[in-house]
């Protein structure tokens, strides 16, 4: 056995792989060789003949990642993959709207308005919202210094919270790292006509029924703030 072992390191090349997020699917040459370990501390170990390879990391709701590398015998070495969030987008069209509220809307705070015209050219926003799995790929890859309390409410697929403007331009110069593209924060406007849905003369992106056949539309508390929330 131990001569056996010894030929093999000659004869063959060491990778160990770890990818960032962990429990990627890992290709090499374009065929499945295993699974990425869940952490970063540890490695998934493969053996190969001299040669150059591709080796590649997918996982679901991630851009698959991948790097060209050369194996020599006696050799060992480390590959690290990042996988960057997938992000799919929706287009905005380009359009003029009121933004803001009118000065006689109920319980309307000032900093509301003053309500005016305003108009945007087209542009695309993600369709959803960054995950805590998003974040927490950055944190790993020490691409995000924050990492953000979920106040137990789940991490995972859950919206991120507590994180600031400058947490987010940190994520941001973490993305367009990976991905080569040039993502950035909607302007006030821009997520305003995203918000309101097509619906630029409405009270609300549904209509303008708060309650519409008495449905909460909006993710509002309901009860006595902060005791009880129906």
């Amino acid at each position: 056995l131990l001569p056996g072992a010894t030929l093999a390191a000659e004869t063959t090349g060491a990778v160990r792989i770890f990818t960032i997020p962990g429990d990627a699917q890992l290709f090499v040459g374009g065929e499945r060789k295993g699974t990425s370990p869940s952490t970063a501390e540890e490695t998934f170990l493969i053996h190969l003949v001299p040669g150059e390879y591709r080796i590649e990391a997918r996982r679901d709701g991630f851009d698959p990642a991948g790097q060209g590398i050369f194996v020599a015998a006696g050799t060992e070495q480390t590959l690290q993959l990042s996988l960057a969030p997938e992000i799919a987008m929706v287009p905005i069209p380009a359009g003029c709207f009121l933004m803001g509220s009118p000065p006689e809307e109920p319980e309307r705070d000032t900093d509301e308005g003053p309500q005016r015209e305003v108009c945007v050219p087209a542009f695309e926003i993600g369709k959803r919202e960054v995950t805590f799995a998003d974040w927490n790929a950055c944190v790993l890859d020490q691409g995000c210094t924050k990492n953000p309390s979920d106040e137990g409410w789940g991490r995972g697929d859950r919206p991120v919270m507590n994180v600031s403007w400058d947490d987010t331009k940190e994520y941001l110069r973490w993305l367009n790292r990976l991905t080569g593209k040039a993502y950035r924060l909607p302007t006030e406007a821009e997520w305003e006509r995203a918000g309101r849905g097509g619906l630029d003369d409405a009270e609300y992106s549904w209509g303008d029924e708060p309650y519409p056949d008495g449905r909460q539309m909006a993710n509002t508390w309901q009860g006595r703030f902060p005791w009880a929330n129906l």
